[in-house]
């Protein structure tokens, strides 16, 4: 599964954390990931899966360490794996079902992705 980000993520990134005065926060570590991978496709780690966020597998020569992205940022998802699973808020796992959890057999905490 890969996300394609959204080659105007650094702006998007940029307007949703100015405050309400104008006031810009300056350049950290978020600004410097979206500013490299800006229309790029990256892996996302299939172990951890999420409705509307991603973690995304080391990028080399980018990050070392596993970097979690808002849909906000994502232009698209390729090979989605999410696909007629869901997260079940009780035991906290990924279901393979989205009618019952695969993990606990609870069926009235899973929310579909």
């Amino acid at each position: 599964m890969k996300i394609k980000i959204k080659k105007d993520a650094l702006t998007l990134y940029i307007r949703d954390n100015t405050d309400w005065q104008g006031h810009y926060y300056g350049q950290d570590q978020w600004e410097v990931f979206l500013a490299n991978v800006a229309g790029l496709e990256l892996e996302v780690d299939e172990e951890n899966l999420f409705k509307y966020e991603y973690d995304v597998l080391p990028v080399h020569g980018i990050t070392k360490s596993k970097i979690r992205v808002l849909d906000d940022y994502v232009e698209k998802v390729i090979d989605d794996e999410r696909i007629g699973k869901a997260k079940c808020d009780f035991c906290n796992n990924v279901s393979l079902s989205t009618d019952v959890c695969t993990s606990c057999g609870r069926s009235d905490y899973l929310e579909n992705f």
